[in-house]
């Protein structure tokens, strides 16, 4: 099956279903919001094991994690009911909005920007290569205040997928891992209630740094698991062999010195 959604870049919504079907999703959120309640450690282990199929299918189950680590983090019991019991009751998605076109490493250079009208929060800007962009049910979103004031600047915000004014850019077809949607998400004046807001404002350089720290062991055993290596590092042994779709493999050559 691998092969052929990369080979299709389609979308793996029925893979999306079984794991949630079976408890493989929302591992690291709190039981009490219908999550797994486990750690860092068992993600590992579940990232290896579906990393060992495709590397694709992972990165859309997976990325949960770090869309929902923010609201894991920085938000107060009332968010957590709002937005993270609905998404985990079902074979829902989210995704995590940061980096723009000019703003990947430097992440305090985002021109995403806010404002607050009364009780809402207005955000214009858009996020560039956003897994599952279009296929998320909500969307945590970073914005500044005030590009000159850098990571001093930022907040995030949750965005439900049916809020007016946001969109998509075009699917990207990727070289590889096309079975993990990417695209561009826009936000032309979303309005967003201030409930809708994570921790206070200029809080959000923090809450992002904070969830990039939890969730890269887990991205890391899934790209060492779908690139061969041994899983020995968290103590697992690989049960699956990496498949390459045929599309992917290189002719072997003679090579001859000159």
């Amino acid at each position: 099956m691998a092969p052929e959604l990369d080979r299709e870049g389609r979308h793996p919504s029925e893979l999306v279903a079984k794991a949630w079907d079976v408890g493989l999703m929302n591992l690291t959120v709190p039981e009490a919001y219908g999550g797994g309640g486990l750690g860092v450690f068992e993600e590992c282990l579940v990232a290896e094991e579906f990393a060992a199929a495709c590397a694709g299918v992972t990165t859309t189950l997976m990325a949960n994690a770090l869309a929902l680590t923010p609201i894991v983090l920085a938000g107060t019991h009332a968010q957590k009911e709002a937005f993270l019991s609905p998404l985990c009751a079902g074979p829902n998605l989210a995704s995590f909005c940061l980096t723009e076109p000019q703003a990947g490493s430097d992440v305090a250079g985002m021109r995403t920007t806010y404002r607050r009208e009364g009780d809402e929060y207005i955000i214009h800007g858009a996020k560039q290569w956003i897994t599952n962009a279009g296929e998320s049910s909500l969307y945590v979103v970073f914005a500044t205040k005030d590009p000159n004031l850098r990571h001093k600047g930022i907040s995030a915000f949750v965005v439900p997928a049916d809020t007016p004014g946001l969109s998509f850019g075009k699917k990207e077809d990727k070289m590889g891992h096309r079975a993990s949607t990417t695209r561009s998400v826009i936000f032309e004046d979303v309005r967003v209630p201030a409930f809708n807001r994570l921790g206070e404002e200029g809080e959000g350089w923090m809450i992002a740094m904070r969830t990039l720290d939890k969730s890269r062991p887990g991205i890391a055993a899934g790209r060492g698991h779908c690139a061969g290596r041994p899983a020995g590092s968290v103590g697992i042994q690989p049960t699956a062999r990496p498949v390459w779709p045929a599309h992917c493999q290189l002719p072997s050559r003679s090579v001859h010195a000159g």
